[in-house]
Parts: C-alpha cells; structure tokens; sequence
C-alpha cells in the first residue's frame, strides 16, 4: 500500500540503507536531522506522528506549545485534541 520509509547512508550520500513498511503497531524513532530519509507516496490514507525533541533550557527565543501558531489556530477551530 506504499508509504514506506526510506532511510540513506550518510556517506556516501544517497546510497540506499533500507526501507521500513508501515505497519501496524509498529515504531520507529531516530534522529531526523542527522538520518537521511524520505516518505515513498503512499496509496491510501496513513497516520504518522512526530515527536520535536529539544535538549536545551528554556530561552527567550523559545515558544511555549500553547503559543505556537498551530496550536492556536486549533483551538480557535474548536480541535478536541487539546480539550
């Protein structure tokens, strides 16, 4: 049903590491800015989450989650997500 994941060496660049199928029940976490990878289409509906994961103290430059524009934007529309 497509949709997989395709992840890259890093050297040399765009050498295929390996494809991951979605399927259910099924996690898969790693650095995004360090792991080259891709998302093949897919051919029907799929759910993805992810996760931003900052390792570093809390600065003026930093936007608390209920101040980022999506989340406003979602619950002005009335999301039960943050209900």
């Amino acid at each position: 049903d497509g949709g997989s994941i395709r992840l890259f060496e890093v050297d040399p660049p765009l050498q295929v590491r390996g494809e991951l199928l979605p399927l259910g029940n099924r996690l898969l976490a790693f650095w995004a800015d360090q792991v080259p990878h891709e998302v093949l289409p897919p051919r029907k509906d799929r759910f993805a989450c992810t996760f931003w994961y900052l390792d570093r103290d809390v600065d003026p430059s930093s936007v608390g989650f209920e101040k980022a524009p999506a989340t406003q934007a979602a619950a002005a529309a009335g999301s039960v997500f943050l209900d």
